[in-house]
């Protein structure tokens, strides 16, 4: 980024890039699962799923600067998801990952059902670290 800042690319202050947290690969074996999970969630779903993006009116916020877990829709029923729910009640069901409509979702290849809608045509199974940090969010009464 310091280099796209001096070739005119990035207009930004150096002390602005310092405060960029980065994102992490979802096999970076020192970074922890949240921080894999969240990284993910960002690159290929946050782009839609932003106050600020298409997928804005969902309420479903998954971009990394998102800390309040009811964006995420932890606990929380979503406003329209059609048949994409399955039979299942929240987008993310805390210690329930495989009870969890972004799991449902994630794994269905049907056009009605899948997310992202576009751009894939198979099930990321490298996506798996997303019911893992589900299965380790603390359950909620």
């Amino acid at each position: 980024m310091a280099r796209w800042q001096k070739v005119g690319y990035l207009k930004a202050k150096s002390e602005d890039i310092a405060k960029i947290v980065p994102l992490v690969g979802i096999n970076e074996a020192k970074a922890s699962l949240n921080d894999r999970a969240r990284s993910y969630l960002d690159v290929n779903c946050g782009h839609c799923h932003h106050a600020n993006r298409p997928a804005s009116t969902s309420g479903l916020y998954l971009n990394y600067e998102e800390k309040d877990p009811f964006h995420w829709e932890v606990l929380k029923s979503p406003v329209a998801v059609g048949m994409g729910a399955g039979s299942y009640l929240f987008d993310i069901n805390p210690g329930k990952g495989k009870e969890s409509i972004l799991i449902y979702r994630m794994n269905s290849v049907h056009p009605g059902v899948m997310m992202p809608k576009i751009g894939r045509v198979s099930i990321h199974k490298e996506g798996v670290v997303l019911e893992q940090w589900i299965d380790s969010l603390e359950k909620r009464k």
